[in-house]
């Protein structure tokens, strides 16, 4: 499909105006992708798909728009623009790395990996009831299943959940060393140094969903800042400054928890990277476990009072977990969980869960109504912006 004019083809999933900041010219930055060093890459060529929100520039344009605002605000990133933060700052970069976090490649086929591992499971378990003769459940294996436009609900769904991060606050990591951060072409990472390193909790599989105890979100921003949101209630981030100062070890552990976390590549000003830090990232990447790859637990079939048979199928992927203990952060959760039983690490607000699922529910009716109304327009029907949705504002008094 050829580009019209108006319309944008080349449809970046990382803003440029991220990316321009590793780059000494802002046309041209150093990469790392499938163990090799390229540099002068074009900038412009880099995390962008043709219409990959889609040829009707909705959400293109949703999203160019809110760029252009967080541009005006991170300015250029000089830490003092951040030291004191007001409530609407802070909803802003929520929602800003909210929908980061779901607008990627990455994200997508996170999404669609999970869908296709839990119809697969389904599927088995229907062919060993029904003992099907035609199909095997071997069978199965040389199928890929998935969903079409992903992207479109991975989107969705953080913006049907987005309120979930109401709780938590943000504060920004800096640093002037070298070398400096670098940043995935999947770049918010979700992470857990609480329960990473607690006794109790570290057992559980999953510990960074957007809703439990001890959530950390990392964004960088330039080879000198990321962004951070994180749980209060868990963790204190240096002292009252929004404000936090890296020391060298924090921009190593921060570093790897982006080379684990891509995609398929990470990228870097090489002004500010070493040939030892580099070879850092190549092993931490290495040997660390796919976060893309998907696993199926189950539990045992049982037969239901009406006669079928049931049983739960859990689906999950390795989480991010470099061992980072960084220096800037105190955990302030002295409790043990010796009784605790939940099925992964505990959520973080009951209330916050309840109004999250009330403002989605409350999302969903607003677009069904407005596909009532207009069904001759077919299903390019997007009412997600990328400051959040035609729905009741989800910021709480």
């Amino acid at each position: 499909m050829s580009e019209r004019k108006g319309e944008t083809k080349r449809q970046h999933y990382v803003p440029r105006m991220i990316l321009r900041n590793f780059s000494k010219d802002g046309k041209r930055l150093s990469l790392f992708i499938d163990g090799k060093r390229i540099d002068r890459a074009s900038l412009r060529d880099q995390c962008q798909e043709d219409y990959f929100y889609g040829a009707d520039q909705v959400m293109e344009k949703s999203f160019a728009e809110e760029e252009g605002k967080m541009a005006t605000f991170f300015g250029d990133l000089a830490p003092e623009r951040f030291a004191i933060l007001r409530d609407e700052d802070v909803h802003r970069l929520k929602l800003f790395v909210a929908y980061q976090h779901a607008r990627t490649r990455g994200a997508a086929e996170h999404l669609s990996k999970f869908t296709g591992a839990f119809a697969k499971q389904t599927l088995r378990d229907s062919l060993v009831l029904n003992k099907s003769t035609e199909i095997s459940p071997e069978d199965l294996e040389s199928v890929e299943i998935g969903i079409q436009g992903e992207q479109h609900e991975a989107i969705w769904l953080a913006a049907k959940t987005h309120p979930i991060l109401l709780d938590m606050n943000v504060k920004f990591i800096t640093t002037a060393r070298t070398p400096g951060f670098v940043i995935a072409d999947h770049p918010v990472v979700a992470y857990n140094q609480f329960a990473e390193h607690h006794p109790i909790l570290s057992r559980y599989p999953t510990s960074t969903g957007m809703a439990l105890k001890g959530l950390q979100l990392f964004l960088p921003l330039s080879p000198s800042m990321v962004l951070a949101v994180f749980d209060p209630s868990t963790y204190e981030y240096g002292g009252k400054s929004s404000v936090c100062k890296a020391g060298p070890a924090d921009v190593a552990q921060l570093n790897r928890m982006q080379a684990v976390n891509a995609y398929s590549c990470f990228y870097f000003d090489d002004r500010r990277m070493t040939d030892a830090a580099l070879s850092d990232l190549e092993q931490a990447r290495a040997k660390h476990p796919s976060v893309y790859d998907k696993h199926v637990a189950t539990s045992p079939m049982i037969r239901r009072e009406d006669g079928k048979m049931s049983r739960f199928i859990v689906v999950h992927h390795a989480e991010v977990r470099v061992g980072a203990k960084l220096s800037f952060i105190r955990a302030i959760d002295g409790h043990s969980y010796e009784d605790y039983k939940g099925p992964s690490v505990p959520i973080r607000s009951r209330e916050v869960m309840d109004f999250a699922e009330l403002y989605g529910k409350k999302l969903e009716e607003e677009v069904a109504k407005r596909r009532a109304a207009r069904p001759e327009e077919g299903t390019s029907d997007t009412v997600i912006t990328a400051e959040g949705a035609s729905a009741p504002d989800a910021r709480r008094t």
